[in-house]
């Protein structure tokens, strides 16, 4: 009896630690997202503050719809008028 409960036990111990290493890895995932994302938007920072417009473009997704929305401008269609917004407005 004393050797079931044991086993039991142990199952039940395993049990939690996958469950620990699923949540785990689901932080972890988060966390590289948050990077990947913080690291973006410091590239197109820097760009903008250098001026570097073509640089800005090739950021965007090669694959519509791609859009960009300017308070002052207002909203830009497709990947050539994004593309244009930056190489012959700004």
């Amino acid at each position: 009896m004393q050797n079931h409960m044991t086993e039991e036990s142990e199952n039940l111990a395993l049990s939690g630690l996958a469950r620990r290493v699923e949540a785990l890895e689901r932080d972890l995932v988060l966390l590289n997202d948050a990077r990947e994302i913080a690291n973006l938007q410091g590239r197109y920072i820097y760009y903008l503050q250098a001026h570097q417009y073509i640089k800005i473009v090739d950021m965007f997704a090669r694959s519509e719809p791609v859009s960009i929305e300017m308070d002052n401008l207002g909203k830009f269609i497709g990947r050539d008028k994004v593309a244009d917004v930056f190489l012959k407005v700004l």
